[in-house]
């Protein structure tokens, strides 16, 4: 059983994204709960998308499809999230549409930094997630 955490950044973009059904993005959190359901911590560990591979745990970056925009993978949405060696933990640090309004680019590897502090200084207060309550409650 892997657990999902996230920190406040995470929380903040997901709330900001999912403001206005409109704009296209109302769709990110269950688009990231259906990336992780089911899955195993080997499965998520092998993710080929790393940035980071440190002692203790793994930066990656995934590629998600939009699908209330009915957006590929390519264009869809850009998840950071990290994963611990040690303990079959996901922690979310952030996630950014590529296309429309809110768009970014591609979030460069010296920018990573910030996230990666949010979760050595948020570590101990991080919110848990139960991806698959969170998807019944989206339903």
């Amino acid at each position: 059983m892997c657990d999902f955490f996230s920190t406040v950044r995470f929380r903040r973009q997901i709330k900001e994204l999912t403001k206005r059904e409109r704009d296209g993005y109302a769709s990110v959190l269950a688009d990231i709960c259906n990336e992780f359901k089911g899955k195993t911590i080997e499965e998520i560990r092998i993710s080929l998308d790393r940035i980071l591979d440190a002692d203790k745990f793994c930066l990656v970056k995934l590629r998600l499809k939009n699908s209330a925009l009915h957006l590929s993978k390519k264009d869809g949405f850009r998840l950071l999230y990290l994963v611990r060696k040690d303990k079959p933990e996901v922690t979310f640090l952030y996630v950014y549409p590529k296309r429309g309004n809110k768009g970014e680019l591609n979030v460069k590897n010296n920018d990573y930094l910030p996230f990666l502090e949010d979760y050595v200084n948020e570590c101990l207060s991080l919110v848990k997630h139960d991806i698959q309550q969170e998807l019944k409650e989206l339903e």
